[in-house]
C-alpha cells in the first residue's frame, strides 16, 4: 500500500509552530514532518512520501542552497511553499522566485488560504516555463494597474493568481455568467459585446493592453452583464474574488482594492 503524502517543515527552530502545525493538522488529518537542519529533511524525503515542503527564506538559501540540490535530486516534482513573515526580504522572496518558486504563504496563515496556495502551486507545476515568469514580472511592471506595486508584491500577486492565454475567437465568458474573477489585458485584444432582444449581438468595446475588466461584477456579486470573446491571441492576468477576501494578504487586497477605487473614479469622471 503507497504511503499517504505528507507535508515537510524545513524552518529554524526559533520559529513558533502553534500557526503553522494547527492549520496544516486540518489540511492533512496528520501532524506535519519536521525538519530543522539538511540531514534531518534528507532522511524524511527518502523515506517518506513528501509532496509538499514549507520553509522559509533563510533554510533555502543557507548551506550554498544545498537543499534546492537536493530537492532536484529526491523529490523534482515537490512542491514548494515560501513562508513570509515581515522579516522576510525582498531578496529571499527573488531568490525563492529565480529558483522555480511560484507560491507564498504569510504567517501565520488560515486553513483556507493554506488550501488556495496549494491549489495555486500544483497549478503552477504545469505553466510555462522559468524564464517566460520572469518575462512576465517585467511585462506586468508596465501595465498602469500595476503601477504603485513592489516587485515583491507583484511576485505575491503572482502566486495567488493566474496567468492565462487565449486563442482568437475563443470566449472568456457569457452573458449571464456567474462572477469569479476579473481580468487584466497583459497582451492582445478582448472584443466585449452583448446580444439584444431580437438576438443581434452588438460590440460594446474593444480592450487592449493594460485595460482590466470584468471588476464590476465581482464587486456587487452579479451575474456577467456581457460576453467577453478574444479577438487575437491574448494573454490575460486573472485576479479571482478570493484574492479581495478577508483571508488574502492585507496590504496586497488594499492595494487591489484601491486601484479598482482609481478606475471606478476615472471611469465616472469621463462618463461627465
Amino acid at each position: 500500500m503507497d504511503k499517504k503524502s505528507r507535508t515537510l517543515l524545513f524552518i529554524n527552530k526559533k520559529i513558533a509552530l502553534s500557526p503553522l502545525k494547527g492549520g496544516i493538522h486540518n489540511f492533512e488529518g496528520a501532524p506535519p514532518h519536521i525538519a530543522h537542519n539538511l540531514t534531518m529533511c534528507e532522511h524524511l524525503l527518502k523515506e517518506e512520501n513528501i509532496d509538499l515542503l514549507l520553509s522559509t527564506g533563510d533554510m533555502l538559501a543557507d548551506n550554498e542552497h544545498a537543499l534546492l540540490k537536493l530537492l532536484k535530486q529526491h523529490a523534482p516534482r515537490l512542491q514548494i511553499v515560501l513562508l513570509t513573515n515581515a522579516q522576510t526580504t525582498q531578496q529571499e522572496i527573488q531568490f525563492f522566485h529565480d529558483n522555480g518558486g511560484k507560491c507564498f504563504l504569510e504567517m501565520p496563515f488560515t486553513l483556507n488560504t493554506l488550501k488556495q496556495c496549494f491549489q495555486k502551486t500544483r497549478a503552477a507545476n504545469t505553466s510555462e516555463p522559468q524564464k517566460s515568469d520572469n518575462d512576465l514580472l517585467e511585462k506586468l511592471k508596465t501595465l498602469e494597474f500595476f503601477s504603485g506595486f513592489s516587485s515583491e508584491e507583484l511576485l505575491k500577486l503572482l502566486s495567488l493568481c493566474t496567468v492565462r492565454r487565449y486563442k482568437n475567437n475563443e470566449t472568456l465568458f457569457y452573458e449571464g455568467d456567474p462572477s469569479d474573477k476579473f481580468y487584466v489585458v497583459v497582451s492582445g485584444k478582448i472584443r466585449i459585446v452583448k446580444q439584444t432582444d431580437d438576438g443581434t449581438t452588438h460590440t460594446l468595446s474593444k480592450l487592449g493592453r493594460g485595460i482590466c475588466f470584468g471588476e464590476m461584477s465581482i464587486m456587487d456579486d452579479s451575474m456577467r452583464l456581457s460576453t467577453a470573446i478574444a479577438e487575437s491571441h491574448v494573454l490575460l492576468f486573472e485576479i479571482e474574488a478570493s484574492v479581495l477576501s478577508a483571508d488574502s494578504d492585507d496590504l496586497l487586497t488594499l492595494k487591489v482594492y484601491r486601484k479598482l477605487a482609481f478606475i471606478f473614479a476615472r471611469r465616472l469622471q469621463e462618463s461627465f
